[in-house]
């Protein structure tokens, strides 16, 4: 019998009786998740600064004079005294006509530190400037004029952050509220409208905001009109303002965009960000059980096309499922990163059809093809234009078989998500490495030319991508330091799966089977903004198969 999720429900009754808003792009109630957890079908991005927290809590623990229906839900804290804060957000498809909806229950501990919605005209959520819409509950800290102080409810008039206007309406502290909005996008700008209903939980709604300003980007008009709505996103105080504690639960968000049938996982992963998408039959060769909230699947065949998922259900390796989600930068770490090579699908619902099902068999491959080329079409990724899958070999612009002149070969396929295995020596142990490595990490080598071990990476004045030039060039550009990346693969291990492997020491050969990955660079050291660093993701302890020890040499 299926297994299928009460997102999975929502979503399916949402296709079959097409409500007023469209499509279930999210239904998050949280009550699956363990207390202490980050909800993984949402990304959250903490700002540097004070102290921050986002993770479910038990409602009855926390807030025993709850509602029955709050079981648990996310709390947001935000210590502030500075201008840091939380985006607590999740990508919607891309929508440029028909109605979207948000709504969602929440409650404030305090009425003194700003929390903001948002809705982002682009994938840009952390800059105001890409704001489609911004409903504000007010701190202490005025950012409405004419608002009578903590407590009221104000809305942004143009992207300016300064041009809010007050909604004539209060929230108080310690209470369950029930917030909606309704943006309605259309040719004509006089029908753009943002509709705001708030009141307390479980009982009357009441409009409080009904306005045609959030069609205005940038100050600008008419060039300066919101054309698409891309993220939804949830975010703490960035004034220095008292300690926010926020709960959030019951979010739901509709629109008027269809998902779109993908045959393949290969077709499927070249969809512009925020597409929502389902692919169907696809057999998972890496579960959450190995990852986490994160499983891999695949075109069933022997090097076929894979991608992560992210969700909040339990999957395991060998199920074939059926996906519904939608298209989004992976995320490391909880944060995204515009030029990190791996997409993953934010898993609305997913639906287990069988399992124990044979996984394909992993494909070997040498070293220096793990990750691949760049390939795809091109896109816009923090102000750069690059290819949509960005793999470990962007030394020129012409997609993942262009011809390089400095090793006389192709750049190898672009093969991020496919189930591999790779044979060479352990040349490096990680726990002298960067805090954003794990420990139990280590490289494996097997001799072959990496081009990111063998040469430097440079960046030319004009930014026109990473370039990989013999040792002997002096170009006029800044050479990359690498001296914290050893030779060869890096080999990712769960810390729970760490004790169940084989002691390894250096000079040992090993093959050594997973998920090929790769990680931006611009997540450990900031100033490296396009490197991928090509990575083998370990799921269980048999993927790991010791072939000679080097005491026995």
């Amino acid at each position: 019998m299926e297994k299928i999720s009460v997102p999975a429900i929502l979503l399916l009754l949402g296709l079959l009786s097409c409500p007023a808003a469209g499509y279930v792009y999210v239904a998050s109630d949280f009550n699956a998740l363990p207390v202490g957890s980050v909800p993984q079908t949402w990304t959250v991005l903490y700002t540097s600064g004070s102290v921050r927290t986002c993770a479910v809590v038990d409602a009855a623990t926390e807030l025993p004079d709850s509602p029955p229906d709050i079981k648990k839900c996310v709390k947001l804290y935000d210590a502030n005294g500075d201008t840091s804060n939380i985006h607590f957000r999740h990508w919607i498809p891309r929508t440029s006509e028909g109605t979207t909806v948000i709504q969602f229950d929440v409650r404030f501990s305090q009425i003194t530190a700003n929390f903001a919605v948002r809705v982002t005209n682009g994938d840009t959520f952390t800059t105001v400037a890409n704001s489609a819409c911004q409903l504000q509950f007010e701190g202490s800290v005025a950012w409405a004029s004419g608002a009578s102080g903590p407590g009221c409810i104000s809305y942004l008039k143009t992207h300016t952050a300064s041009l809010l206007a007050y909604s004539g309406v209060v929230y108080e502290p310690n209470k369950w509220y029930t917030c909606r909005i309704e943006l309605t996008y259309d040719a004509l700008p006089e029908n753009r409208r943002m509709t705001c209903y708030f009141g307390e939980k479980n009982g009357t709604l009441n409009k409080i905001l009904d306005a045609v300003y959030w069609t205005y980007k940038n100050g600008a008009f008419p060039t300066g009109m919101v054309d698409n709505l891309q993220q939804v996103g949830f975010m703490t105080s960035n004034k220095s303002e008292g300690d926010q504690t926020v709960y959030l639960d019951n979010i739901l968000i509709e629109g008027p965009v269809a998902p779109l049938d993908y045959a393949t996982v290969g077709q499927a992963r070249l969809a512009p960000k925020g597409t929502l998408l389902r692919v169907t039959d696809k057999i998972v060769t890496a579960g959450t059980d190995a990852f986490g909230q994160i499983f891999y699947i695949q075109d069933n065949i022997s090097g076929g096309a894979g991608i992560r998922v992210r969700t909040d259900q339990t999957v395991q390796e060998g199920d074939v499922v059926d996906v519904w989600g939608s298209i989004a930068q992976a995320s490391e770490g909880g944060s995204s990163t515009n030029h990190n090579c791996e997409r993953e699908i934010v898993a609305n619902s997913v639906v287990v059809k069988s399992q124990g099902n044979p996984v394909p068999r992993p494909v070997w491959m040498p070293c220096k093809n793990l990750g691949g080329g760049w390939f795809g079409p091109d896109e816009v990724a923090g102000g750069v234009t690059e290819p949509v899958l960005k793999g470990v070999y962007p030394f020129n612009t012409w997609g993942d078989t262009a011809f390089d002149p400095l090793t006389n070969s192709f750049c190898p396929l672009f093969n991020v998500g496919t189930l591999v295995t790779i044979v060479g020596r352990v040349t490096q142990w990680c726990g002298d490495y960067p805090s954003y490595y794990k420990s139990n990490d280590y490289y494996v080598w097997d001799g072959s030319d990496l081009a990111e071990t063998s040469r430097q990476l440079i960046k030319y004045s004009d930014y026109d991508g990473w370039h990989v030039v013999d040792n002997s060039q002096v170009p006029p550009v800044t050479v990359i330091d690498e001296s914290n990346h050893p030779s060869g693969v890096r080999v990712r291990i769960p810390s729970w799966l760490f004790p169940q492997l084989p002691k390894l020491n250096v000079g040992d050969v090993v093959a050594v089977t997973g998920i090929s990955g790769a990680i931006s660079n611009s997540e450990i050291v900031s100033q490296q903004k396009i490197r991928n660093i090509r990575v083998l993701r370990v799921r269980k302890a048999s993927d790991v198969v010791v072939i000679q020890r080097v005491s026995e040499e």
